[in-house]
């Protein structure tokens, strides 16, 4: 019988394998492919490289009924430093949610510990 092969780092979204175009929520310690996340290469280029605001899951930044409005404005609030950062911060929760508009429940991993 063939060995069924283990994926070492699954994506948090369809379960497959990261390779490309993966982003690792620092949450729930799961890797997320950009497709699965619904981000497109532009705002994946954003989310990636930009050193102020952790990455946050669709699963870690929603509700389950949604984008938690009071989350986001709780990590807006917690910003320190000046307008830039400010502004990364603000660009970033706004791509958060402009990606929440749905309830979330197709989250397949168990948050990690």
């Amino acid at each position: 019988m063939p060995q069924k092969r283990i994926i070492k780092f699954p994506c948090g979204g369809c379960g497959g394998e990261s390779v490309a175009d993966v982003i690792l929520c620092v949450s729930c310690n799961n890797w997320w492919h950009r497709q699965c996340d619904g981000v497109s290469p532009k705002e994946f280029q954003f989310l990636a490289s930009n050193d102020v605001v952790d990455y946050l899951c669709r699963c870690c930044r929603s509700t389950g009924d949604g984008f938690d409005y009071a989350a986001g404005l709780q990590r807006l609030a917690s910003v320190t430093g000046d307008v830039t950062t400010l502004a990364i911060a603000a660009k970033t929760e706004a791509i958060y949610l402009q990606k929440e508009p749905l309830k979330v429940s197709n989250c397949l991993l168990p948050q990690l510990t």
